[in-house]
């Protein structure tokens, strides 16, 4: 991790070097996952309810990330 900061000359973020491992192609899709987290999280640390509608949409969002992944 060091090396790639001292490539690139700045402090970059953990997302930053898995794209640049992973590459942009693969880690694009999940990028879209990002309000599935934060529900997840809302219900576990919030003690949020969850909707139908939000399950249902966060299933999707899930099944698209894979797929585009593949």
């Amino acid at each position: 991790m060091k090396d790639v900061q001292k490539f690139v000359g700045l402090d970059v973020s953990k997302d930053t070097i898995a794209v640049a491992i992973v590459g942009a192609g693969k880690a694009a899709p999940f990028i879209n996952l990002l309000p599935v987290w934060t529900v997840i999280f809302g219900v576990f640390l919030l003690h949020e309810q969850v909707s139908l509608m939000s399950l249902l949409v966060g299933i999707v969002t899930i099944a698209g990330a894979v797929l585009a992944s593949l």
